[in-house]
């Protein structure tokens, strides 16, 4: 169950801050949208919290988002990714593949 729920927060914090920087205006409905999306993912993450580990759900949390950010960052705004990045990603994902595979 904590997979799902990690999985959504990522997807919906990730949707809002992508959004939030694809705003044209601060007030604009792109941007309110967005961080009500974004809102609505500190909600999901407060669950999370209340109810698993934090030494467990941290790291994963934390590491999805550097990880969906980056690929949104590539793919969306045509940010370039280098050797260096690609190389701590894997890192990221290899320490996300232990701590979930050590979780009880």
């Amino acid at each position: 169950m904590i997979n799902i729920l990690l999985l959504i927060y990522i997807t919906i914090s990730t949707v809002g801050l992508v959004g939030m920087k694809f705003a044209d205006k601060l007030l604009s409905a792109t941007f309110i949208l967005s961080g009500l999306l974004y809102g609505i993912g500190a909600a999901f993450w407060l669950y999370i919290l209340r109810n698993n580990n934090i030494s467990i759900a941290f790291p994963i949390v934390t590491s999805g988002l550097i990880i969906t950010t980056t690929i949104a960052g590539v793919l969306i705004f045509n940010e370039s990714i280098t050797f260096a990045k690609l190389l701590g990603l894997s890192f990221i994902i290899s320490g996300i593949i232990i701590v979930a595979s050590t979780s009880n």
